[in-house]
C-alpha cells in the first residue's frame, strides 16, 4: 500500500487556473473552467487498487479524474465524480473498459497492475488545497513485527454518537455519524441530519459512503483529511499514540467480531479512539443502538480480521 500527496502543483500542465500563495490552485479568469494535469508519477509497487482524494475551500467545486499505464498503454480517464461544497457533487455510473478495469463509485479496481499514473482536476469555482492518491495491490501478505505498545493504554475521548437514534435513515449513516464524532473531539460540533448527512449523500451511488466524498466535506470545515489504505495495526497505533482518532472501514459476521451491535455487515465505518493494556481496540461503533452503548472494545484478533483483512481502508482526518 502507498499513499502519495501531490505537494507541488507549480509542475503539471495547467490550463486557466491560477497558482496562490499557499501553493493552492484556483480557476483563473473567465467563465471557463481551469484545468490542472499532474506529472507523471510512478508508484512504488504495482497496484490495482487505487482511490484518490482531495482537498477544497467552502467553496469548491471540482472533478477528479485519473489515468494508469499498463502493459497496454495508457488507459482512458477514469472519473472520481464531480465534488461541490455547495452540494452539486456526485459519483459517475458505468466507468468500465474490458481489459483495463472499471470504477466502482469511489475505487478503481484494475484488471491489471499499473505502475504509472496520472491525475486531472477540473476547477469550476473555489480553491484546490491537497490532493492525494492511495493505492493497493489486494491479496498482498503483510508481515507484523513488533507492535509499537506506545499506544495500547490510550483512549482518546471521542464524543459518544449512535447512528440508530435517528429513525428516518440512521441505519445508513454510518459515515457521516463517524465523521461528526472526530470532527467533534477537535471541537467542531455540526448536526448529523442537518449537516452531515446531506453534506457527504451521493446521489447516484444513492449513498453516504463514498469515501473521499467524506474527507472532501471534513476539509471544507478546516481539517486535513485524506482516505488511506493501511498495512498493519503499527499504522493505526502510530496515529492513536499522535493524539488522532481514525475512521475505519470494516464487514464482518457475527463469528468474526461477536459483540458488535450489528450481526453481519457488508461495509461499515466507525471510530478506533485507543487500544487497552492488553492490545485490544477500542472503539466509538456508530452501530449501537443509544449514544452509551457506542464505545465498545473488539478483540485485537476479530478487529483485524473485519478490518486489516478486509481492506484496512480508513479516513485520516486532523485540524490544519
Amino acid at each position: 500500500m502507498a499513499l502519495t500527496p501531490v505537494l507541488d502543483f507549480a509542475g503539471g500542465t495547467a490550463r486557466n487556473v491560477r497558482l496562490l500563495d499557499g501553493g493552492v490552485l484556483a480557476r483563473g479568469g473567465g467563465e471557463q473552467c481551469g484545468d490542472w494535469t499532474s506529472p507523471v508519477y510512478t508508484a512504488e509497487s504495482p497496484f490495482t487498487w487505487a482511490v484518490a482524494s482531495w482537498n477544497t475551500d467552502g467553496a469548491g467545486a471540482v472533478v477528479v479524474e485519473l489515468r494508469v499505464q499498463s502493459q497496454g498503454g495508457w488507459s482512458p480517464w477514469f472519473s472520481f465524480g464531480a465534488w461541490s461544497a455547495a452540494g452539486d457533487r456526485h459519483s459517475l455510473a458505468g466507468q468500465k473498459v474490458e481489459g483495463v478495469g472499471r470504477m466502482d463509485t469511489d475505487t478503481l479496481r484494475l484488471d491489471q497492475p499499473a505502475r504509472q499514473w496520472q491525475m486531472r482536476v477540473q476547477i469550476a469555482h473555489g480553491t484546490l488545497k491537497r490532493l492525494w492518491l492511495t493505492t493497493a495491490l489486494p491479496g498482498t501478505p503483510t508481515v507484523e513485527g513488533e507492535p509499537p505498545r506506545e499506544a495500547w493504554g490510550k483512549d482518546l475521548s471521542v464524543p459518544l454518537r449512535s447512528q440508530m437514534v435517528y429513525p428516518n435513515g440512521g441505519n445508513v449513516w454510518c459515515s457521516p455519524t463517524s465523521l461528526s464524532m472526530v470532527m467533534a473531539f477537535w471541537g467542531h460540533e455540526e448536526s448529523i441530519p442537518e449537516q452531515c448527512v446531506p453534506g457527504v449523500f451521493d446521489p447516484v451511488y444513492e449513498g453516504h459512503g463514498n469515501w473521499p466524498f467524506n474527507t472532501a466535506y471534513a476539509a471544507t470545515r478546516g481539517f486535513v483529511a485524506y482516505v488511506d489504505r493501511f498495512s498493519s495495526y503499527a499504522d493505526l497505533e502510530r496515529w492513536i499514540d499522535r493524539g488522532i482518532p481514525v475512521i475505519c472501514s470494516v464487514a464482518y459476521s457475527r463469528d468474526w467480531l461477536e459483540n458488535a451491535p450489528l450481526a453481519q455487515v457488508r461495509g461499515h465505518l466507525l471510530v478506533v479512539r485507543g487500544f487497552t493494556e492488553q492490545g485490544d481496540v477500542i472503539v466509538n461503533d456508530p452501530a449501537a443502538a443509544e449514544d452509551t452503548g457506542v464505545r465498545l472494545v473488539y478483540k485485537r484478533d476479530q478487529f483485524r480480521r473485519a478490518w486489516l483483512e478486509r481492506a484496512g481502508v480508513v479516513y485520516v482526518i486532523y485540524p490544519e
